[in-house]
């Protein structure tokens, strides 16, 4: 037996896959689909990062469009800030701290609806029809008797309506349905069922419809007839007669045919004698007719039903809930290495430059992970004593020590079922590393001043900027904590190597930034996004965001200007043919060189330098400053009789 596979329509939606809804799904089949936190939104979203009107989505014809209701925190789509947008099936949004995924694809479920069963057997052939002898796909062998009569005008009309409702529809369960129920309006059968051949040649149900019962009937076929149907491109009508006593039936069998090639077959069934009586070589011209003009159409709503589903099964490898920005091929490296470990328990060991994000991939992991409702626990290994970091992670009995006045409970004991990320781990010092190790191993630790084992189930997510295997070649880091930790480890890749990135991650700095300072930033101008292109990001995405702020902070206009960036950006700017000597001495000189020649062919008018220099009389006194040169300047303009510095 084998178990049909069919096609369901899954109407638009929006799924909640994390946040306060996470698991519920709603409807965007409507007009208008509100979001925020207010009760008088469709989707109400209890969450204090969620504007009370934070976005809707709108239908606009078959598509749907999403609106930002200036949100204080704002929308965003599969990673970036949107004022309005066009939705795109596997599409991520994501509305304060909860995420949607965005749906409209056929996907596919199982039901036992079709059986090939090798006891029916073929008793007599009522009719077989080859296409040549079709009177509607073979014009040549209709005849006057034919033309004049009412049967073959009736079938032509119950043709085009089929043909309509078959191109019309949209997805493939849809469109066989609908031809099914066509045909059922045509004869009476009990059940009808489409077989379509796989890959490799062999059939597989792809639908069946029972006329009283729906989707619930198994239907019987006939393996011996409808290879004979597939092979030989023949229509078939026969009564059937089972063994073991079984009663007959009447079956009807039909090539789909698409550009002279058999893709599957429409099987009709009955048990009913008088309807069994009405399939007769008639109704087999039709049916034959039917088979033909819809399998270009099936075959094509089966490729796209596949690449929709492969689709859809590639997007769901990469919609992880997280708050990382970028869409680079190293990000999406970076997602899909997220999306395989976190649902398993493996420790992780997070690599890379400071600035890198690496937090935020030790968040995502938990966020995704069977762990996410308990807690996530992250604590700097750099940033505190070795005394004070033990306390913190282990805890401490009452008087343990001097100002132990109580009991505490360490970061481990406080996540347990959780996630444990220790950054720096690199940082952390012998002694406590011995202590770590116990935990990774024994799952228990005792706290400082304690004698008593506390069993602990926790996660651990370590990170580094260190090269911890050279560390424990070396002797600096224990080798077997190394080991325990490098279970599976991930390289966050820099700024630098993925500079598509920067212009995305700077939209939302702004953004926040912004919204921050009360300040309206619509966007940057093409000479500082070349500036910010071009510089390397030693500080990664830590530095490009304080770039940004301090640019919103200190500009004057709309827009980001080059004279709103930092200087290092400025400096990062090659000069050609640079004489030997230190880099940053010679930009030093070059730039105190072009602004005297500017002031001095400006007759020491500093707006008209600015000019000249293409820069913002701003940054042109903010240089001067920053060069010391003011005092330079100012005597240069002095030995100019009657010239002042304006």
């Amino acid at each position: 037996m084998l178990v049909a596979r069919a096609y369901r329509r899954v109407m638009p939606s929006l799924v909640a896959i994390s946040g306060p809804l996470r698991g519920a799904t709603f409807s965007t089949d409507e007009e208008a689909l509100n979001v925020g936190r207010d009760e008088s939104n469709q989707v109400v979203v209890d969450d204090l990062a969620a504007s009370r009107r934070h976005c809707v989505i709108r239908k606009d014809g078959e598509r749907f469009n999403i609106v930002d209701l200036q949100s204080r925190n704002g929308t965003f789509v599969n990673g970036l800030p949107i004022s309005e947008r066009l939705l795109e099936h596997g599409d991520q949004v994501r509305i304060g701290t909860s995420v949607f995924l965005f749906l409209d694809v056929r996907g596919p479920k199982d039901s036992d609806s079709v059986a090939f069963d090798e006891g029916l057997l073929i008793a007599r052939s009522t009719a077989i029809l080859r296409r040549e002898d079709s009177i509607y796909l073979t014009p040549a062998n209709r005849n006057e008797t034919d033309a004049l009569s009412e049967r073959p005008a009736r079938d032509l009309k119950v043709l085009f309506r089929i043909i309509e409702a078959v191109h019309t529809a949209s997805g493939l369960e849809i469109m066989l349905r609908g031809l099914l129920k066509a045909v059922f309006e045509i004869v009476p059968v009990d059940r009808g069922a489409v077989l379509l051949t796989g890959p490799s040649g062999e059939l597989t149900p792809a639908f069946s419809l029972d006329r009283r019962q729906g989707e619930s009937s198994q239907v019987r076929v006939s393996s011996r007839a409808v290879e004979k149907v597939i092979r030989e491109r023949v229509a078939v009508v026969d009564e059937r007669v089972a063994e073991a006593g079984r009663p007959p039936l009447w079956m009807m069998a039909v090539p789909l045919v698409c550009i002279d090639r058999a893709i599957g077959a429409l099987c009709l069934e009955t048990s009913l004698p008088e309807v069994g009586r009405q399939l007769d070589k008639d109704l087999l011209q039709l049916f034959a007719a039917i088979g033909a003009v819809t399998g270009l159409a099936i075959e094509d709503a089966k490729h796209v039903a596949q690449l929709e589903v492969e689709n859809f099964r590639l997007q769901a490898e990469i919609n992880i809930e997280h708050n990382m920005i970028g869409e680079s091929p190293a990000m999406q490296e970076v997602y899909r290495f997220i999306g395989k470990v976190a649902p398993t328990g493996a420790t992780v060991l997070l690599q890379g430059e400071s600035g890198t994000g690496k937090e935020l991939a030790a968040r995502a992991i938990h966020r995704n992970s069977p762990r996410s409702s308990r807690p996530f626990v992250a604590i700097n290994c750099a940033a505190l004593t070795e005394t004070l970091l033990e306390s913190e992670l282990f805890g401490h009995e009452k008087g343990a020590f001097t100002g132990a006045v109580v009991l505490k409970r360490g970061k481990l004991e406080m996540a347990d079922g959780g996630t444990v990320f220790l950054d720096e781990i690199g940082e952390l010092a012998p002694a406590l590393q011995a202590k770590l190790l116990r935990v990774l191993q024994e799952h228990e630790f005792e706290r400082v001043g304690g004698t008593k084992s506390i069993p602990v189930n926790v996660r651990v997510i370590a990170a580094t900027n260190r090269d911890l295997l050279a560390a424990s070649k070396s002797g600096a880091f224990r080798q077997d904590l190394y080991f325990r930790l490098n279970v599976v480890a991930l390289s966050m890749p820099s700024l630098r190597n993925r500079r598509q990135d920067v212009g995305p991650l700077a939209a939302y700095f702004i953004l926040k930034a912004a919204e921050r300072s009360k300040r309206k930033v619509t966007g940057i101008s093409a000479k500082a996004r070349e500036l910010l292109m071009q510089y390397d990001w030693p500080g990664n995405v830590r530095e490009l965001e304080n770039a940004i702020e301090r640019a919103v902070i200190l500009g004057t206009s709309e827009m980001i200007l080059p004279e709103d960036l930092p200087e290092s950006l400025h400096e990062s700017v090659p000069i050609p043919a640079a004489p030997s000597g230190k880099l940053q001495s010679v930009v030093q000189e070059a730039k105190k060189r072009a602004i005297r020649a500017a002031l001095e062919q400006a007759a020491w008018n500093y707006t008209e330098a600015a000019k000249l220099l293409d820069v913002h009389p701003n940054y042109l006194h903010r240089l001067i400053q920053n060069m010391n040169l003011k005092t330079e300047l100012k005597r240069l303009a002095q030995e100019h009789p009657g010239v002042s510095a304006r």
